[in-house]
């Protein structure tokens, strides 16, 4: 299965931030919650797990498993990269997305040397393409 992490930076080092508002962006694909999962129901019976520590206080980021194709998981995914030093990290030859140009200055050195420069996404379509070419 597929994993897309999603992490939070700031001056190139992990930076936690609050878990609620990592999370916000898909509280409302949430069928269950679980300790340390979000399991997110889409239509058709379709599900993709958001794993972030769901009784923590903040987080440094976020593992989205088996991302389904249904659009609003691809938008609230795009609004969860819509903040400062967010970056979607996507196995395969995919650079770096970015949801903010402004977050560009914030990922690490050896982040931007081994994987490229980041793209900066315009919308969950457009991440979604990144995904399914890579």
């Amino acid at each position: 299965s597929l994993d897309l992490v999603v992490s939070c930076f700031q001056h190139g080092e992990l930076h936690p931030e609050p878990a609620a508002r990592l999370r916000a962006p898909f509280e409302p694909l949430v069928r269950h919650t679980e300790p340390r999962c979000l399991v997110l129901g889409l239509p058709d019976g379709q599900d993709s797990v958001l794993f972030i520590d769901t009784t923590a206080d903040t987080a440094t980021g976020f593992t989205l498993n088996r991302p389904v194709r249904h659009p609003a998981l691809w938008q609230a995914l795009f609004s969860a990269l819509q903040h400062t030093g967010r970056v979607l990290v996507v196995p395969g030859d995919v650079p770096p997305l970015i949801g903010r140009a402004d977050s560009a200055v914030h990922l690490p050195a050896d982040l931007v040397g081994s994987l490229g420069q980041p793209v900066l996404v315009a919308d969950g379509l457009a991440i979604r393409h990144w995904v399914e070419s890579g």
